[in-house]
């Protein structure tokens, strides 16, 4: 139910803004962040990184290897190995970024569920170049390397996987007036400046990790927090 009124919350209170904006040729910041190229990550200590609830321990570089993500936890059915470790060279693990339970991160896709067919036809149209990005940077350009790498066999069962997870809750949405100041981090994600000093939300949604560390950890257990504009569930 969140993720529905999340997903109406975002189409009643950005539409307008996001119309207004693409007519002048470019797209709203707050809806499709891109990292910026001058971002630097923290060099990895190589020390192992813990999550609540699991015994596992994985440094940075690892969790963000894109042939090594993270399975932190049992509490999922065992994933075929395009989806647990991709193949090298071009073809991702799924779960590095749609995470091994599908609920994602919101530089991905919420796969959780969806029909199988549905989820070869979006791989297809990256393939075909039918679905592009919105912006240049964005995450689009893995996925159609991924598409024109992977084969139908791979594709099936990848789909065939998140097709049989439970959706659950993934995002809170939460109505607001004032949010975090932000900057745009790893991955293409939100993440609010230290010390979170406030601004006015105005007629953005703002989506942040309910736990940054958690999230830099793709930890599937840790969803995040959608501020919306006061009135926006009720409208939806």
């Amino acid at each position: 139910m969140r993720r529905t009124i999340g997903v109406i919350a975002t189409l009643v209170c950005g539409f307008g803004v996001a119309v207004a904006v693409r007519a002048q040729g470019s797209t709203p910041a707050w809806a499709y962040p891109v990292t910026p190229a001058t971002f630097k990550a923290p060099a990895d200590p190589g020390t192992q990184r813990r999550v609540p609830g699991s015994k596992l321990g994985f440094t940075q570089t690892q969790i963000d290897d894109p042939f090594t993500p993270p399975d932190w936890y049992t509490d999922h059915p065992r994933m075929p190995p395009v989806v647990a470790r991709g193949r090298k060279p071009d073809v991702w693990a799924c779960a590095m970024c749609h995470l091994p339970n599908g609920l994602g991160h919101p530089e991905s896709a919420y796969l959780a569920g969806l029909p199988a067919a549905y989820i070869q036809q979006q791989v297809e149209d990256f393939k075909s170049g039918a679905r592009k990005s919105a912006v240049a940077g964005g995450r689009s350009g893995i996925m159609v390397t991924i598409a024109k790498a992977i084969t139908a066999a791979e594709l099936k069962q990848a789909s065939a996987y998140f097709a049989s997870l439970p959706p659950k809750p993934w995002v809170k949405v939460v109505e607001a007036t004032m949010v975090p100041k932000t900057y745009v981090g790893f991955g293409n994600m939100l993440f609010a400046l230290d010390k979170s000093p406030m601004e006015p939300l105005g007629q953005r949604i703002i989506e942040l990790p309910q736990d940054p560390e958690r999230a830099k950890s793709r930890d599937s257990h840790s969803g995040f927090i959608a501020y919306v504009p006061v009135g926006s569930i009720k409208k939806g």
